[in-house]
């Protein structure tokens, strides 16, 4: 949201593609850049994370314990 909104103001300044008209202007883009960036950083990260808890649920040893860890996250009988 926040690169969104960077990049909005550096349009809004008079920004394009590769020019911009003023330092500040420059400046705004220049942060809306390193705020995509980081948000795709973010999302990549957290997909990563997310299909590395899938796996090891699933990879699981099949132990007593585990079936209740299951049950208790999923919902459902032990």
């Amino acid at each position: 949201v926040l690169a969104i909104d960077r990049d909005n103001a550096a349009h809004g300044a008079g920004c394009d593609a590769t020019t911009c008209p003023t330092t500040g202007a420059l400046a705004v883009s220049s942060d809306a850049k390193t705020f995509a960036i980081a948000s795709d950083v973010a999302f990549v990260s957290g997909g990563v994370l997310i299909v590395t808890g899938i796996v090891c649920l699933l990879a699981a040893p099949r132990s007593p314990a585990a079936r209740v860890a299951r049950a208790m996250i999923f919902g459902g009988t032990f």
